[in-house]
């Protein structure tokens, strides 16, 4: 890599400044710095200017100052052309891979992040208004350098070298990866079809008609496609028939909100980098629509079924909620409506209509199904159709709890009753249900533990907030491929308390919870720091660090909970989200805290205070740390506590600076950087078990 140092050359003669550029004759990886050899150049004259003798060498020069040369002639900074952009390989002008300048050299651009707005810096750099990204070499492979990585403009920079990007030759890619564009001014849109409403959509670049895939197609961006062609609707349906192999797929990954004026504007799309046609896309820009329940067995329910320019097609449900099911039902004139699997309300067989809408999402203020969000792809199944219950005779009850505070839970649509799949069940969701029985506090309760069910697994992934005055208003999806051996129970009541049992002081211990008397331990999933202090919050410390793998020894009873996630502010852990598994893991994972009000840190082993092996103390204990992950942002948080600048982390196979004694506190640390104490740090579990003093972690402070 050519040095940065080896700055570029202005020569001044007979009063008149010509720029030069430079030609590197000699270089070395230490070439121009502080502690390398000089760089060789050669000066080479602008057209137009006189030549000048060779320099033979440039020594460092720190900020642009305070460098050799023959001739009195003078190196600043500033090539000529540096950063200037090119376009190459190409099939036709404007379009190519992008090679930028730099010390004379010229050199790619990796497509790592690379997207329509880097694009748009490089054509209007060219004096193109239209610009399309394109990646993975599509137009061969340059040549070394890579100079560029990581790319991210804002449009609005002068030249692709004003934008962020990780540095001039740094970069952890390959020729494989170089980056292209397509630049041009003259667009056009049309519909190839049998009516100037409906059809295939292609447009031109410059006069050279192609089409669009549908990666990411929605009904969104026909209506900005219609909107183009003066039609008030929109509406992603899948052509009759294809492009001509002689075509190009312009485009890929369009991604529109539906008020753009041009597909350029939307948020994101890319060169498709195929002449595959198989997924072309086509719009229907009328208002020939409708909607009806089939196949129900009653007028109030059944699979939901679109028409669309003459055809009836059905609903799959991905990313259908209830949310979606309401709206449907109040196009019938109904004001509650629930998502059911179109299998639980079939009278017949599969039907034979084609999948119309897929992926179908309404963000809340739609009037129309038509109105919302939704995919249209060949190839959908109809396994995953979906139904609506349109009505209100709902139902909730607990089953198969020794107690009338505790069971499974069952709901029913019309009469029918089923149960709900735990998936995403938390305690939120069992604060809502409990609200429902009269009770002020609730605990959820997956795996079936009050026994499997029978008949339909009405609801999944189901999200309350806490809020909500029943559960039938919390979002839910429907998911057939739960079986029973998933259904949610509830555990209602506030007959809570917790402890921490076999440390060697009232400050440390295996973390026990108990429910209704009854004692047991928590799982280690996701157990962290941000859990530890809400603990120890509750027995009166400041400061809770996580200690796992049964370090206190394992416990008995049943594990009550896993996947504790709290955050900042809970100072009751049953305040937190978890999942109350009741007995359903193994206390070989049972957890435990180390807690404590006063804490120290110090770097030992080192040469000098500056560097060394990390420790820190809780009140009075000393630890270490091990390198597993300990990244330079929790470096210098390390160094900032010590009222030093900088920080780099220093880790091997074994200990840099010597092992450590006592505790390893942790191995998995997750810090921003701006954090005054490692302590607020995130301290995870990850790799604890495997890390002994041999990689205890050290870090060098500036």
């Amino acid at each position: 890599m050519v040095a940065s140092h080896c700055l570029l050359i202005n020569v001044i003669l007979i009063s008149v400044v010509c720029t030069w550029s430079q030609k590197i004759t000699k270089k070395g990886p230490t070439c121009g710095r502080n502690d390398g050899p000089p760089c060789s150049c050669q000066c080479m004259a602008k057209p137009g200017c006189e030549p000048v003798p060779e320099v033979d060498y440039m020594t460092h020069a720190e900020n642009g100052t305070s460098v050799g040369s023959k001739a009195n002639y003078t190196c600043v900074p500033g090539f000529v052309g540096e950063g200037d952009v090119r376009i190459v390989g190409g099939k036709r002008t404007g379009e190519g891979r992008v090679e930028v300048l730099k010390y004379d050299i010229w050199g790619t651009v990796c497509h790592d992040s690379w997207d329509k707005n880097d694009a748009k810096v490089v054509c209007q750099k060219l004096d193109f208004e239209v610009a399309i990204p394109v990646t993975n070499a599509y137009y061969g492979q340059g040549a070394d350098p890579i100079w560029l990585d990581d790319v991210s403009c804002r449009q609005t920079e002068p030249s692709l070298t004003y934008c962020s990007h990780r540095g001039w030759g740094v970069h952890n890619c390959h020729h494989g990866e170089d980056a292209g564009v397509i630049c041009g001014n003259d667009i056009s849109i049309r519909l190839n079809g049998s009516e100037p409403y409906r059809g295939l959509v292609e447009f031109s670049i410059d006069g050279e008609w192609g089409t669009i895939a549908s990666t990411s197609w929605t009904s969104y961006n026909a209506k900005v496609v219609c909107r183009l062609l003066g039609f008030d609707e929109g509406h992603a349906v899948v052509p009759t028939y294809v492009g001509d192999d002689s075509e190009r797929v312009w485009l890929n990954h369009v991604y529109c909100q539906g008020y753009e004026k041009s597909l350029f504007e939307c948020g994101t799309y890319e060169f498709q980098g195929t002449e595959d046609h198989n997924n072309d896309v086509g719009v229907y820009c009328g208002n020939d629509t409708d909607i009806r329940l089939g196949n129900g067995s009653a007028p109030h329910k059944g699979r939901v079924e679109v028409y669309i320019d003459g055809a009836w097609g059905t609903v799959t449900d991905s990313y259908f909620t209830n949310k979606e099911a309401k709206l449907i039902c109040g196009m019938f004139g109904y004001d509650a409506g629930f998502p059911v699997a179109a299998a639980y309300l079939e009278q017949n067989a599969e039907p034979i209509l084609p999948v119309l809408f897929s992926s179908l999402y309404c963000p809340g203020s739609e009037k129309s199904i038509f109105d919302c969000r939704y995919y249209s792809r060949r190839g959908d199944s109809h396994s995953y159709d979906v139904g609506v219950y349109c009505g209100n005779d709902t139902g909730i009850r607990m089953v198969n709890g020794s107690a009338s505070n505790k069971g499974r839970i069952e709901v029913s649509f019309d009469g029918e009753w089923g149960t709900i799949g735990s998936y995403y069940w938390g305690s939120q969701d069992a604060k809502v249900v409990c609200k429902m029985f009269g009770f002020d506090g609730g605990f959820p309760v997956v795996w079936s533990y009050f026994g499997e069910g029978t008949g339909p697994i009405w609801l999944s992934d189901v999200s309350c907030g806490g809020q909500e005055i029943s559960l039938f208003e919390c979002p839910y999806t429907i998911q057939r491929k739960l079986g029973h051996s998933t259904d949610a129970g509830v555990y209602c009541g506030n007959e809570t308390d917790m402890r921490l049992v076999n440390g060697e002081g009232i400050n440390e211990g295996r973390v026990e919870v108990s429910f209704a008397g009854e004692w047991g331990t928590v799982s280690y999933n996701n157990w962290d720091s941000y859990d530890a202090k809400v603990v120890c919050k509750m027995l009166g410390f400041d400061i809770g660090l996580p200690i796992g793998n049964t370090y206190f020894e394992e416990g008995t009873g049943p594990v009550w909970l896993d996947n504790v996630g709290c955050g900042s502010a809970e100072t009751n852990l049953f305040d937190c989200n978890y999942y109350f598994y009741g007995g359903m893991r193994s206390h070989y994972h049972d957890v435990g805290v180390t807690c404590a009000n006063v804490s120290d840190i110090r770097l030992m082993n080192g040469s000098s205070s500056k560097e060394g092996r990390v420790e820190i103390s809780l009140d009075g204990v000393w630890g270490t740390f091990c390198n597993y992950y300990f990244p330079a942002a929790a470096a210098k948080v390390v160094c900032r506590m010590l009222g030093l600048e900088g920080g780099i982390a220093v880790s091997g196979e074994s200990s840099i600076y010597g092992e450590g004694v006592g505790r390893i506190w942790s191995s998995y640390i997750s810090c921003s950087g701006s954090e005054e104490s490692l302590l607020d740090c995130r301290f995870h579990l990850h790799g604890q078990s495997s890390c002994d003093h041999s990689r205890d972690v050290g870090v060098i402070c500036n």
